[in-house]
This record gives structure tokens, C-alpha cells and sequence, in this order.
């Protein structure tokens, strides 16, 4: 993937609880076809067809996959040839791509390589330009498909208070921009045990970021649990937890837990992030003298915490949050600005789109979003497009809240004129081979 900064790299799991073609290749994998087995799936959104082929080319920053399609079937049907292409929308947007409804994470594009066998799963075919998205296998080891949100599964870690004092360095970003206040607590004795981690001072709403590649997963402040927290599952196997993100509204001491104040917008439980993101802000959430990040390291498989003060003094401290560079063909007119964010509503009688801005470039200076702001966009004559697929329109109306977007226009601090829009969507698009194909085994009597 291409990134605006170069970070450290760095998968999966949820924390519960918490105290306190080349064408050569492409010809290769496709005579492997026939023989490939397929392991029957059962994902949540039940897929009605599926198509066969392999990767022709795969576009990180806009999260299209354009495939070689050899053959199609339905449910209890046999493989059905047929030569066409298909283009793969898996979205992206500084999350990741997933399949909507059918995956528990999102999927790294780093996994996918020109050549590689695929197969996807769709909806109906019925008269839809754009085939609903709802199940993708790869062909991760000779002669066999494996479901993507599979591939770096495992069991849901549980929380342990277990503490081990082996010396460990890391590789990390330090998680609190620019730098906190800090010195060595850990296994310092505390009224509910010995601390497991660093407590990094800094002021409320500085923002946090990804000490690596990996998930995140949240587990925010309620009624019956004070404190917000992430846990970040590395690329690395190295699992690192912070907590006490921010619960107030900017300014005030009010607990409102508003999450638009905690985490980073379109931040998820299964979001795939990258070293230097933002994930949230500092805050004072739970029973704490002032505001902090209290923050460890746990060790592979056994989630055992060490001591994270040899790998925070050598981590390298970000001025600014790193981006993901996204549909880097979308380029604001001279002296016109784009800004990439998460939708927020849309009001279609005044056609005003709200977003919760991620980043704004102007020129060729993009500068991501450090505090939580809101973009308000004029879209009088905007045309609406998706991202990969810039060739079909989009009906903002009927746009997602959470959706990722990027609008291009002239602007003012906190408003902008917006002239077009670019819009993520997960989906799939056949030729006209592939969908005559689809067609037919959509029909009664379909199978051959």
C-alpha cells in the first residue's frame, strides 16, 4: 500500500474485558482451476452465485480488484466455463476493505497478488448494474480456496493479569502524538494489583495512534463500566491496549461518552489500521488522578503483559498522524481542496452533506484531522461517483451513515461548496459474458 509518511508495519481479535497477470502467472493459476477443492462456507449473508477466476490487477488505494473470470456456479451446481472479467469492489477509505453484512474484519489488500485464484460470492443478478458483495475465498496454498476472513482468525483472546519480566523491544510509534510526560510504573503495587502497564501524561484530547499494523477493537464507557478502551492486534502477533480515551465533550468535564469524542472517525471493532493512524484521544475516562493513556504491551498467544519502557524510548514520536494514501486520482482543482471523512447525513432537501472529516488537501498538502470537526458541503450541482468505479452515479440519499467519502470543491473553514463526490461501496461488476452467465443459472432450469 502507498502511504503520505512511511511508518513501521504492523491483526484480529477482540479484548473482553478490561480492569479499570503478469499474464504468465495469470494462465498458470488459471489451469489450476478445475482442480481446485472448495470448502462449503456459511457466511452470514448467504450468497446465491459464485464466480471463479484470477487476479488481474489489484488498485490498494481504491480498493478495486480486476479478475479473469473462468467459470461460474450456483447452489448444487457444477462449475459452469465461461471467459470474461468482473471488477471487485471492496471499498477502503483508511479503513480497510470488508464485505458488508459477511465479515467479521477487515481484509488487507497486501494479501492479494496478481495471479492468485479467486473466487466471490454475489447476490442475485436480477437487473443490477452493481451485484451486492457477499462472500470472497483465495487461493492461499495449492489446490485449495480458503474464506479471506479466515485466514488470520483465532480464538478471542482473554484478559489476563499475568505479568512476566523478560526484557522485550519492540519496534513501535509512540502511541500519543508528540510525545507524553512518562517513567517506569510497571509491577508497581496498586490497590488492585501491580500496574500492568505506562501511564503516558498528556492533555485531554491529544490524540492517539497505532503503535504498529494490526485491528482494533473498543470497548467503550457505559453505565455499569466507566472506562474507554482499544486494543490493537499487530501484524506482528504483539497485542498493545490503551485506555482511558476521552468520555467528555471538547472543553468540558461532562461524561457525555459521546464516541464521536473517543475514537477516530470510522474507527470499528475489526478496522484495520496502520502504524501512525489515529485511533482516539487522550482523556480522563474511569477513576484517574488526571488525564492519561495508560498503555501495555501483551505477548503473542498468551496475552501475558511485559514491559513496555524499553520499546516507548526508542519509538519514533509522529508530529502529525499518518495517512493512507486513497484514491490518489481524485485531485482538487487549482485552488479548490478536498476533503476525505465519514458521512454523517445527508439533508436532500437542501442537499447538504455532513461529514466527519478525516483529511484535507489543498494543492499537494493533505493534512489529516487531529481533533473532532465536522464538514458541512453545498451540493447544488455535485455529481456523485463511487470510488473504482467512477463511471457510475450515486444517489447520495441512499448513502450509508458511516459510508467513506471524499468531496472535491472550494471551501471555508468548517464549510465547503462541493462540485463532486466519491463515494466507497463494496460490490461486484461483471462483463457482459460473465453476467449472461449469471443470468442464466439465475433462471429456472439454470443448470446445466
Amino acid at each position: 500500500m502507498d502511504y503520505i509518511r512511511p511508518v513501521p508495519r504492523a491483526a484480529v481479535l477482540l479484548l473482553i474485558g478490561f480492569c479499570s497477470l503478469a499474464s504468465a502467472p495469470a494462465r498458470a493459476a488459471t489451469n489450476l482451476l478445475s482442480g481446485m477443492s472448495f470448502t462449503r462456507r456459511a457466511p452470514s449473508i448467504n450468497p446465491d452465485l459464485w464466480v471463479r477466476g484470477v487476479i488481474e490487477s489489484v488498485q490498494t488505494g481504491s480498493g478495486r480488484v480486476d479478475i479473469l473470470v473462468n467459470s461460474v456456479h450456483g447452489k448444487d451446481m457444477p462449475l459452469r466455463a465461461v471467459a470474461g472479467k468482473a471488477r471487485v469492489l471492496l471499498g477502503l477509505g483508511g479503513r480497510g476493505p470488508r464485505l458488508v453484512g459477511a465479515a467479521e474484519r477487515d481484509l488487507d489488500l497486501r494479501r492479494l497478488r496478481v495471479g492468485q485464484v479467486i473466487e466471490v460470492g454475489v447476490g442475485r443478478a436480477e437487473q443490477q448494474e452493481i451485484l451486492p458483495l457477499r462472500d470472497l475465498a483465495l487461493g492461499d496454498k495449492p489446490g485449495r480456496l480458503t474464506p479471506w476472513r479466515t485466514l488470520a482468525a483465532g480464538p478471542g483472546p482473554v484478559y489476563t493479569e499475568e505479568t512476566s519480566t523478560e526484557k522485550v523491544w519492540l519496534p513501535l510509534v509512540f502511541p500519543v502524538l508528540n510525545g507524553a510526560r512518562w517513567h517506569d510504573t510497571f509491577r508497581q503495587p496498586r490497590p488492585a494489583g501491580v500496574h500492568l502497564g505506562q501511564d503516558l501524561d498528556a492533555p485531554k484530547m491529544r490524540p492517539l495512534v497505532a503503535v504498529f499494523d494490526g485491528v482494533v477493537y473498543t470497548w467503550l464507557a457505559s453505565p455499569s463500566h466507566a472506562v474507554n478502551t482499544l486494543f490493537l492486534v499487530g501484524d506482528n502477533g504483539w497485542h498493545a491496549l490503551y485506555t482511558h480515551l476521552n468520555d467528555d465533550t471538547p472543553g468540558t468535564d461532562d461524561n457525555s461518552r459521546n464516541p464521536e469524542y473517543t475514537v477516530a472517525p470510522g474507527l470499528e471493532n475489526g478496522t484495520r489500521v496502520h502504524g501512525g493512524q489515529m485511533l482516539g484521544w487522550v482523556g480522563d475516562s474511569g477513576e484517574v488522578s488526571g488525564p492519561h493513556c495508560h498503555f501495555d504491551l501483551r505477548k503473542p498467544d498468551t496475552l501475558v503483559a511485559v514491559n513496555s519502557a524499553p520499546s516507548l524510548r526508542t519509538a519514533q514520536i509522529l508530529k502529525e498522524p499518518a495517512l493512507l494514501a486513497v484514491a490518489a486520482n481524485l485531485t482538487p482543482a487549482p485552488g479548490g481542496i478536498r476533503v476525505d471523512g465519514f458521512l454523517h447525513s445527508f439533508q436532500r432537501s437542501g442537499k447538504v452533506i455532513v461529514i466527519s472529516m478525516r483529511s484535507r488537501q489543498a494543492g499537494r498538502n493533505t493534512q489529516p484531522s487531529v481533533a473532532p470537526q465536522r464538514i458541512y458541503g453545498r451540493c447544488i450541482n455535485a455529481n456523485a461517483h463511487l470510488i473504482g468505479a467512477e463511471e457510475f452515479a450515486v444517489d447520495l440519499g441512499k448513502v450509508e451513515q458511516g459510508t467513506f467519502v471524499v468531496l472535491l470543491g472550494s471551501s471555508g473553514p468548517s464549510s465547503m461548496s462541493v462540485d463532486s463526490v466519491y463515494v466507497e461501496r463494496i460490490g461486484f461488476i461483471p462483463d457482459s459474458a460473465v453476467r449472461a452467465a449469471l443470468d442464466s443459472l439465475s433462471q429456472p432450469g439454470g443448470s446445466p
